[in-house]
């Protein structure tokens, strides 16, 4: 019979990890379908705009939506759900929010 106890805890460490995958798997198999959209937001002078937001309409909490906001130039790259029509708000300070709705493009300019 003791001779069975680290069998037994072998199982039970397997077991343990086949449950974890199963509970994880899920949300890295979602991550898989993404597509990368970049851009570069300007002003009327075509000079890139730091710091403008862009998030995906629709998409995490109301609180915390997924987006990101340009860099120094006014570049921007941000993972969007591939297959799905998303659309895209700019917000910038001083500036009226535009939506940009992103079918089958890569980049936005």
């Amino acid at each position: 019979m003791k001779d069975n106890l680290p069998f037994r805890r072998l199982c039970r460490l397997l077991l343990l990890c086949l449950f974890w995958a199963t509970l994880i798997s899920p949300d890295l198999l979602a991550q898989t379908g993404d597509r990368t959209v970049t851009g570069t937001v300007r002003d009327e002078k075509n000079t890139g705009i730091p710091g403008v937001n862009i998030v995906i309409k629709g998409t995490g909490t109301p609180d915390c939506p997924k987006g990101t906001s340009t860099d120094v130039e006014g570049n921007y790259r941000l993972s969007v759900p591939e297959g799905a029509e998303a659309t895209l708000q700019f917000s910038y300070i001083g500036y009226v929010s535009q939506e940009v709705v992103i079918e089958s493009q890569t980049i936005n300019n």
